[in-house]
């Protein structure tokens, strides 16, 4: 199984370069995106022909914001406050995003079963 985790830092800008190459490139099971920074209106314009897509939004526009998309039927993920987590369980695999000025781990220990 193929899982790949990255921090896009915005889904339309990565888009407009290299993602679908890269997705057909690589022929990934699970894709865990941080920093996608788009709305659900503006996810409705992208195509993404992953089975399973779940993304967790930021409140503000251009902020933050995870995914984890599959092409594999996973457990229902958790989903966090600040749009900063997305959470799927497979075999003891966890793709979370820590920011740098966090003091400590608490956000990863809060959201974790």
């Amino acid at each position: 199984m193929k899982i790949f985790s990255w921090n896009v830092n915005g889904l339309r800008s990565v888009i407009k370069k290299n993602f679908y190459e890269f997705l057909e490139d690589y022929d990934i099971d699970v894709l865990c995106l941080q920093e996608t920074r788009i709305t659900e209106k503006d996810l409705a314009k992208v195509e993404l022909n992953f089975k399973y897509k779940i993304f967790n939004f930021a409140e503000k526009a251009g902020y933050s914001g995870t995914c984890i998309m599959s092409q594999v039927d996973l457990a229902l993920p958790t989903l966090t406050c600040q749009s900063r987590t997305v959470q799927m369980t497979l075999e003891s695999f966890v793709s979370e995003r820590i920011t740098n000025k966090a003091t400590s781990y608490n956000l990863l220990h809060h959201s974790m079963p």
